[in-house]
């Protein structure tokens, strides 16, 4: 079984869009619905020309089975948000941590960050613990915040600093790229 976290391309396109149409991904993310197909073409298609900000596909045996980023780069301070989401097929089977620490890793090693930021709603629980179990914390609240799914919903800032990252660099070296 081999793991690889590789930067979106228009390849990625088709399972990028199904994870996106899927009430089990687009109810737990910021992401305005229905999602296009062509747009998210469009998007994989251009998205590696952006400066600031990074994006994966993880692939396990050559098939997408998730999608993340890392965005909003700033390089002179060490940060940068994340975001990170499964393809529905592909839920439940652990892979979410393992890409999780390959995106934290990468942007250790590669881009010197030394801390990474998210946002979650309020009202995704599963969600909050797993990035919980995951070494996050909850830094902050931000109440009633956004319009999400037709009501305002408080949003979480969660963040890590990668110090505490438990992937070390010949781990990340040796299995994922």
């Amino acid at each position: 079984m081999k793991r690889s976290l590789i930067r979106i391309n228009e390849k990625h396109a088709f399972r990028r869009w199904q994870a996106l149409t899927s009430i089990d991904v687009f109810s737990g993310i910021f992401i305005d619905v229905p999602v296009d197909y062509y747009k998210t073409q469009e998007w994989c298609k251009s998205i590696g020309s952006v400066k600031n900000r990074v994006d994966f596909a993880f692939e396990q045996d050559g098939l997408a089975i998730g999608f993340g980023g890392l965005v909003n780069i700033e390089s002179r301070h060490g940060v940068a948000e994340m975001y990170i989401f499964i393809h529905p097929d592909s839920m439940g089977h652990g892979y979410g941590s393992y890409f999780l620490n390959a995106m934290l890793a990468f942007g250790k090693y590669e881009l010197n960050l030394r801390k990474v930021s998210l946002f979650v709603t309020s009202a995704d629980h599963q969600i909050i613990e797993f990035y919980k179990k995951n070494k996050f914390l909850i830094e902050g609240i931000l109440k009633d915040h956004i319009w999400f799914r037709g009501r305002y919903t408080d949003r979480y800032i969660m963040s890590m600093f990668l110090v505490e990252l438990s992937v070390d660099s010949a781990e990340f070296y040796g299995s994922m790229i």
